[in-house]
Formats: C-alpha cells, sequence, structure tokens
C-alpha cells in the first residue's frame, strides 16, 4: 500500500511538475508573442513617423519653393515698375523742359538748322551763385568739371551738363548722371 501510495505520489508530482512546465512554457510563449507584438507595433509607428516626417519635409520644400516663386515674379514686377515709371519720368521731364522753358522755345526757333541745337542736362539753379558751393557739389557728384555750363537766367544761374547732339543722347546722360553720379533731378534743356 505503501508502494501505491508513493507511486502515486510520484505520479501526482510528475504531472503536477509536467502542468508546471507547461504553464512556464506557456507563459514564455505568451510573453514573446507580446514582445513581438509590442515591437511590431513600435515599428509599425516608427515607420508612419517618418512617412510623416518626409510628407512634411516635401511639403516644406515646396512651400519654400512657392515662396522663392512668389518673391522673384514680385522683383521682376517692381523692376519693371520702376524701369517703366523711370522711363515716364524721363519723357515727362523732356516734355516739360520744353513746355516751360521759354528760352529753350526762343533758342529752338532762332537756330537755322535743327541739325545744330545742342542740349545739356540741368543738374542745378542757384538763386545765389557761389563758385565754392558748385565746386563742392562738382567733387561730391565725382563730375567732370570741363563739361560744366553756366547760364544767366534773370536772378537765377542755371547749371547744367554736357553738350549733347540729340534726344536721345540726353536720355543716356540722364540715366548716366543717376546711376553713377547720384543725380536723379537733372533734365534736358537746349543751349544757347
Amino acid at each position: 500500500v505503501e508502494e501505491t501510495v508513493v507511486e502515486e505520489t510520484v505520479v501526482e508530482e510528475t504531472v503536477v511538475e509536467e502542468n508546471l512546465e507547461d504553464k512556464i512554457r506557456a507563459e514564455e510563449q505568451e510573453q514573446l508573442a507580446l514582445e513581438a507584438k509590442e515591437k511590431a507595433e513600435a515599428e509599425k509607428i516608427a515607420l508612419e513617423e517618418a512617412k510623416k516626417k518626409e510628407a512634411q519635409l516635401a511639403q516644406e520644400k515646396a512651400e519654400a519653393a512657392e515662396l522663392a516663386k512668389i518673391e522673384e515674379e514680385r522683383l521682376a514686377k517692381e523692376k519693371a515698375e520702376k524701369e517703366a515709371a523711370m522711363k515716364r519720368v524721363e519723357e515727362v521731364v523732356v516734355e516739360t523742359v520744353e513746355e516751360e522753358s521759354p528760352e529753350v522755345e526762343t533758342t529752338v526757333e532762332s537756330t537755322p538748322a535743327a541739325s545744330s541745337v545742342k542740349y545739356s542736362i540741368q543738374i542745378l539753379s542757384l538763386s545765389q551763385f557761389s563758385q565754392t558751393r558748385l565746386n563742392t557739389f562738382i567733387k561730391q557728384h565725382k563730375l567732370d568739371a570741363s563739361k560744366i555750363n553756366k547760364r544767366q537766367v534773370g536772378q537765377w544761374t542755371k547749371i547744367s551738363y554736357g553738350k549733347l547732339n540729340s534726344k536721345e543722347e540726353v536720355r543716356d546722360m540722364i540715366q548716366l548722371l543717376r546711376r553713377n553720379h547720384n543725380i536723379t533731378d537733372g533734365f534736358m534743356v537746349t543751349m544757347p
């Protein structure tokens, strides 16, 4: 009887041990499955974040390109507007001088041949002439003193620059004075 009890006890212990081992294996497999699932989810999240970041970078790049294009178009438009405005100002200045200057009209009418008309760019008009002031202006604007012309009109001393043969030369000289000598308000006059 004791042997049967011992055998039964050994069998029960063996069954318990086997059940315990099975339970441990099942828990280990569950743990491995859980870890695999967590790893897969982490990889999925990382992949989604990488895709989002890539999409965001692509969008930022596209936005930057669009902003650059808009800025380029704005600058081109601004440049075109400035050039058009400069051309209009030059045309208005030439027309205004021709309309407002009685000396110009008189000189033009008294000139026997149109080809002998000489033009200049008026750059100063002084109510009280000072050679020192004129010399300072010439140095300040880096002008060639030999191209300076002075004439008295009433109480005013008119200072002009250059002796030019055509209105095209006048336009070119006005642009040169603006660009290289910072003289922005010069305008065409005819020379007596």
